[in-house]
């Protein structure tokens, strides 16, 4: 590998969205650590509450993770398509609200939120809100990993190995602070 003329940093952009995408579309709503927690604090700062001035969040988002709630750490559990396509169901009501306790970062959500606002734009419901901000948090985890095997001195192929391994991509696909 080290005499190939292929360079870490863009062989990791040739691999690593097509099988990020796929951890993104394969793995059901809310399956990953945390990630209700994760999507409401996504959520409060899409609406600008960087610094948890209020502790809502609209009623359809927990509705909308709740209904993913029997899957947890079940792994017998199992969903389908058409289960997970009859969440586009639920609409998104931001005058119902509810507390819910969120983390208190902001940094972090940046990306997922910014997904989130964009889908609030174009008036998506809360599932289209929700695969937004995995997207977002997966393009720019990518992004920053691409940067950081470009800028290493030494061992680019050990960072393009670390970047491109299945845990790593199931990261980056969630809506998880952890990617970035």
């Amino acid at each position: 590998i080290r005499r190939s003329r292929i360079r870490p940093e863009y062989a990791f952009l040739a691999i690593a969205p097509a099988f990020g995408m796929l951890m993104l579309v394969i793995t059901p709503p809310f399956l990953v650590p945390d990630e209700p927690a994760h999507f409401y604090r996504s959520y409060q700062i899409a609406e600008f509450n960087f610094f948890k001035a209020k502790s809502d969040i609209p009623k359809s988002l927990v509705e909308l993770s709740s209904i993913c709630d029997r899957m947890k750490f079940n792994t017998h559990e199992k969903t389908t398509r058409k289960e997970i396509l009859g969440l586009a169901e639920i609409k998104l009501v931001p005058a119902i609200r509810t507390e819910m306790e969120t983390p208190t970062y902001t940094i972090p959500y940046l990306p997922q939120a910014t997904g989130i606002v964009i889908g609030k734009i174009l008036q998506l419901n809360p599932l289209w809100l929700f695969y937004l901000g995995r997207f977002f948090n997966l393009v720019v985890s990518i992004i920053l990993v691409f940067l950081a095997i470009r800028t290493t001195p030494l061992l680019k192929w050990l960072f393009f190995l670390l970047g491109i391994m299945p845990m790593t991509l199931y990261q980056f696909a969630s809506m998880s602070y952890d990617a970035v």
